[in-house]
């Protein structure tokens, strides 16, 4: 038998703007995790059975075509790793990772298949390796993503990130306290950023203005974040949701919790992720960490997580 895993991811500054060639700040939650584990089976010829209890989902590969995601990772693999099929295995899949929220539930289904079949063939791949195969997967689900989940995903560090430049793992200057209120609506990455494509064609000077401005925000809250100034993380973090309310990718539903977050105690708060859905996090202290709960919790959020980011 052979297991790996994968973690979630939350953005914190520069979600859309990355796709605009402005930089991003996005970090693991490794509390979060995809699981795969591969057990040899005894089927003639040479087979992959695979088991997503969390989606419902078995299939052989063989039956599935390139459009499933989990088969287009694991193609991509064998490919990679070895050419012929030699022998029959089953992947089961499992995550805690809720999924259309935000938080990077299929990169790291993707990243940790890649992991396991590597394991399992006793091939070695860098991160950066993974990183790539696992892009090539996102492109399935969201079409022109930025590459900021698999790369989060892959390195499993806090990452400075810029689309086409090589991902830069930073020490955060104290561990983050997060709480995430989802808001009770999925989110669909790969329409959300459709919609913003448009939207920026038609008004390219305004949105590549507030794009800009996002930017600015990203290289102000990588330097607090490596002071771990948290008090001026959740300023940016706020100044950051105000924005994204401006092209469009925030909800009446989101804006009530990161309000409500707000007002209870957190340093700041904003919606993470693709949005129009989804998650939006809170940065708060210890101090405040459950009252930011139970506010979110009182305000109709559908889950809420309590994670800690560290180093």
């Amino acid at each position: 038998m052979t297991q790996a895993s994968a973690p979630g991811k939350a953005i914190l500054f520069g979600e859309h703007a990355v796709v605009y060639d402005q930089p991003a700040i996005a970090v693991p939650l490794s509390d979060l995790r995809t699981t795969v584990i591969i057990r040899s089976i005894d089927v003639q010829p040479p087979s992959v059975h695979v088991v997503a209890t969390d989606l419902d989902h078995s299939f052989w590969l063989h039956e599935m075509d390139d459009r499933d995601p989990l088969a287009y990772a694991i193609r991509l693999t064998l490919q990679a790793t070895m050419p012929e099929l030699q022998e029959s295995f089953e992947i089961s899949v499992s995550s805690k990772i809720p999924i259309a929220s935000g938080l990077g539930s299929g990169a790291a289904a993707s990243v940790a298949i890649i992991r396991a079949l590597t394991s399992f063939f006793k091939v070695d791949l860098s991160d950066a390796s993974i990183s790539a195969l696992a892009y090539r997967v996102e492109k399935l689900h969201h079409g022109t993503p930025s590459g900021i989940d698999n790369s989060t995903i892959a390195f499993e560090q806090a990452l400075y990130y810029k689309r086409d430049q090589d991902p830069q793992p930073f020490s955060l200057g104290r561990p983050l306290q997060l709480v995430l209120g989802h808001c009770g609506v999925d989110s669909q990455t790969g329409a959300v950023v459709a919609d913003v494509r448009d939207r920026w064609q038609a008004s390219m000077e305004e949105y590549s203005a507030i794009f800009s401005q996002i930017g600015e925000l990203v290289e102000r809250g990588y330097d607090n974040l490596k002071a771990g100034d948290h008090k001026q993380v959740g300023i940016l973090m706020n100044e950051n949701h105000a924005l994204l309310q401006r092209i469009g990718v925030s909800n009446q539903a989101l804006d009530q919790l990161v309000a409500r977050a707000c007002t209870s105690g957190a340093y700041g708060a904003k919606l993470s992720g693709a949005g129009a859905g989804g998650f939006m996090i809170a940065l708060v202290g210890t101090e405040t960490r459950d009252s930011v709960a139970r506010a979110l919790q009182d305000a109709g959020a559908r889950h809420i997580l309590v994670v800690q980011v560290s180093g």
